[in-house]
């Protein structure tokens, strides 16, 4: 056993040696293979790594960090200036500005000046601007630095304060704090009164012959009175001279309504709807009318300047917007009741049933410690089934809106005709153009508001409603 063990040991030296020889030459063909520059060993050279490439390699990371660093930073602006909307100069006025504040066209109607923040005064994106806008409620309003007004050329009346401002309609450039607007658009300014020669020629040569035949028949009155009737003489000329001078010294004011419904051209001859003898409303057009006079006279809405509307109808609320749709005159009597104009509460009223097309719809809303029932109808056939539940003790409301014509104005018989889903966009159309209002309630128009301090309370009920006489 032992002999046999001794005879294997020259046979495993002789495998080693052969193992390290097949080592050796591996080595060998590796070192060839990989020696590129030839000093019989493997190092950085070989595999293309000197002093220069690592340099270069390293200038290469380096410009890649500063790209995406720069690249950060880029997002980073874009971000901020998303954000805080920074307005500038150049981005209120035209490439061809002049100076002339009528080419300035990009310039809103309402403007707020406010100050300086320092959010924004701290970010690198508002350095210079002279503003920034915000979003209310889906509308844009320009926000104006105190300190930047003056780069404008704007003017601000009665005086520049952190407040509203909107544009003065008969001065371009000069803008009106919204507590004093209504005083300010109605205040006559004397020395701005200039002559219309035009209009004056059109005066003398219409009006003038007109006012001699009336005063010379005036005159004949009198005469003729005072021989006819000797008690009174007196009495009786004066009231014959005053009436005619009267006649020729009025110059008469035409009033016209462009509504979306047929009835008000009978409804404006009302006796309700007279004053002193005179109608509230001359004229009444009706939608399709006015779109037709329009296309007649060749008027192009898309390509006529931008301009301020007249005061004090150029500040609505969605209120009013919403008042040619049905429900909409019962929406705007319940965001009265309720006071508040918070999205939560505005969002209760509309998710309250009171929007819709049913012919008949009715709502119980929270008002206080109270509960209140609104009926909305519209057509004239719901409304008879409505007040035939209401007289029977089946129903009962502390509001009701009926409207005539189905879908309310939108659908009136005024208006172009279209299908129901052509009214309902129309409805759509209001809603949104309520969504994208300021002010949301008739109460806190500021014109308004004005308006009714204005008037004595009794003028103010006398001119703002009207009474109806019980039918027979």
């Amino acid at each position: 056993m032992a002999e046999s063990v001794f005879t294997s040991i020259p046979f495993c030296s002789a495998n080693v040696a052969k193992a390290k020889q097949a080592a050796v030459k591996a080595q060998g063909t590796v070192l060839k293979a990989v020696d590129k520059n030839g000093n019989g060993k493997i190092d950085a050279e070989d595999f293309g790594i000197t002093k220069e490439s690592m340099q270069d390699a390293a200038q290469k990371l380096k410009a890649s960090a500063n790209r995406i660093g720069e690249s950060l930073n880029d997002a980073k602006t874009e971000l901020d200036r998303r954000v805080l909307r920074p307005v500038f100069k150049e981005d209120l006025y035209p490439d061809s500005f002049s100076g002339d504040l009528l080419t300035a066209v990009q310039i809103p109607n309402l403007i707020c000046i406010v100050g300086h923040d320092k959010k924004r005064t701290d970010s690198a994106v508002c350095v210079g601007a002279i503003g920034y806008w915000t979003s209310v409620k889906d509308a844009e309003l320009l926000n104006l630095y105190e300190d930047s007004a003056a780069l404008l050329g704007l003017q601000f009346l009665p005086s520049i304060a952190e407040t509203f401002y909107y544009m003065d309609p008969y001065r371009s450039g000069v803008y009106v704090a919204l507590d004093s607007y209504f005083a300010h658009a109605f205040h006559l300014q004397w020395k701005k009164l200039r002559l219309d020669a035009e209009m004056l020629r059109q005066i003398i040569r219409y009006g003038f012959p007109s006012g001699v035949q009336n005063s010379v028949i005036g005159l004949a009155n009198v005469v003729v009175q005072t021989n006819i009737n000797s008690f009174g003489k007196i009495a009786m000329a004066a009231y014959g001279t005053y009436s005619k001078l009267e006649g020729f010294a009025f110059l008469p004011i035409t009033s016209f309504a462009i509504m979306p419904c047929t009835a008000k051209k009978m409804e404006a001859g009302r006796s309700e709807f007279t004053h002193d003898g005179q109608p509230d409303v001359d004229l009444v057009l009706t939608t399709q009318e006015f779109i037709r006079m329009i296309k007649e006279a060749g008027i192009r809405f898309n390509e006529l300047p931008d301009e301020a509307p007249d005061m004090p109808f150029g500040l609505g609320t969605g209120a009013g917007v919403i008042f040619g749709t049905t429900g909409g005159v019962a929406e705007a009597v319940v965001r009265r009741v309720m006071e508040s104009e918070s999205r939560n509460t505005l969002q209760e009223i509309a998710y309250s049933g009171v929007r819709g097309m049913e012919g008949v719809r009715a709502v119980e809303l929270p008002v206080g410690e109270k509960t209140i029932r609104v009926g909305v109808v519209h057509g004239l056939k719901n409304a008879r089934q409505l007040i035939a539940k209401m007289e029977a003790g089946e129903e009962h409301f502390d509001l009701v809106e009926v409207m005539t014509c189905t879908t309310g104005c939108v659908g009136g018989a005024g208006q172009p005709i279209g299908r129901k889903e052509q009214k309902y966009a129309r409805a759509k159309g209001l809603y949104e153009a309520d969504r994208k209002t300021l002010i949301k309630s008739s109460q806190r128009n500021p014109i308004l508001k004005t308006l009714y301090e204005k008037l004595p309370p009794e003028k103010a009920h006398e001119l703002l409603h009207v009474h109806y006489p019980q039918p027979e």
